[in-house]
């Protein structure tokens, strides 16, 4: 995203996801399958740093993380674990 823009930003839909850490799951899927792999461009790992570089520029004041297919039987896994990033930076 090029140029600056001084309007405070609520970003109210994102995702992150780290494949190489997290267990993401999708209806159907096979031993060793990251749940993505009918997702195209979007399977690959984005987390707070890849978010940062591409909203460089904006000022972004708060965000929502919408939830990205955890596995459903540890139902507070993600939480904990963005939890952690918060905490982490």
């Amino acid at each position: 995203m090029s140029g600056k823009n001084k309007q405070r930003i609520v970003d109210a839909h994102i995702h992150w996801w780290d494949l190489n850490t997290t267990i993401i799951l999708a209806d159907g899927q096979q031993e060793g399958d990251s749940g993505l792999s009918g997702a195209g461009p979007i399977a690959h790992t984005y987390v707070a740093e890849n978010y940062l570089a591409d909203a460089a520029g904006y000022d972004i004041s708060a965000v929502v993380h919408i939830e990205a297919q955890w596995d459903p039987s540890d139902s507070l896994g993600e939480t904990r674990w963005l939890e952690g990033l918060a905490h982490a930076r």
